[in-house]
């Protein structure tokens, strides 16, 4: 006989948007509007996983229609959010990333929430509704503020940024042995390895922007679990 097994579902994500400006540091609170379940409830940006879409695709889409702000740097926290729906009878998975925003952005909210505040980061833990947020702010002073390795390890944009001087490199050297190549001054063989190189280092940066916005993990994840 096989053991029932509950639905494990990951569609959704949430997204801590903070700013920063000497040791002064804020993290943004959306107010779920009036006619919105949960109305009045303070919460971090969160929606739904768009089928084709990466978790990391929805968070960047989310912040920006919830609040029109696009963040200058990201981090897939490894802190996720785990709950039970007695609804729905299933374990939700929930990706929480961070984002951070020049302190002087305006934010633009859409209809679905109706007051934004920056709070400092004790009182925007007392103002959320849920303990999983409570703890992802706690991942977030811990992982991204803190200045750890893991945490240097998952910004997202930095892997861009690396890849992308990676490729100027490979751009410079491929044409200056071009350059050689003509004066009699390099090989076939050398300019192809520099071609080579050349190529690999687009894949990487190709991959990072994807990482960035369009990570290959797939929604709707289902599972289940024992």
């Amino acid at each position: 006989m096989l053991p029932t097994v509950i639905p494990i579902s990951c569609t959704q994500v949430e997204v801590h948007v903070f700013r920063r400006r000497g040791k002064r540091l804020e993290t943004l609170l959306i107010r779920r509007s009036p006619e919105r379940s949960l109305a009045g409830v303070w919460q971090p940006v969160t929606g739904g996983i768009e089928r084709g879409e990466s978790a990391m695709q929805a968070a960047v889409r989310e912040v920006r229609e919830e609040t029109g702000l696009r963040p200058i740097r990201w981090w897939a926290l490894e802190h996720m959010a785990n709950f039970y729906d007695v609804a729905a009878d299933h374990v939700r998975v929930v990706p929480v990333f961070a984002a951070e925003v020049a302190w002087t952005d305006p934010v633009h909210l859409s209809h679905e929430h109706d007051r934004y505040a920056f709070l400092p980061l004790d009182r925007a833990r007392a103002t959320v509704l849920w303990a999983t947020q409570r703890r992802a702010i706690d991942a977030l002073v811990e992982e991204v503020l803190s200045g750890s390795p893991g945490g240097a390890a998952r910004e997202i944009t930095a892997r861009v940024a690396q890849a992308q001087a990676q490729l100027n490199v490979a751009r410079r050297d491929l044409d200056r042995e071009r350059d050689l190549l003509t004066k009699s001054a390099s090989t076939a063989d050398m300019v192809r390895g520099l071609e080579d190189r050349f190529t690999l280092t687009q894949a990487m940066v190709r991959e990072a922007e994807i990482m960035l916005g369009y990570a290959a993990v797939r929604a709707p994840f289902d599972g289940v679990v024992a």
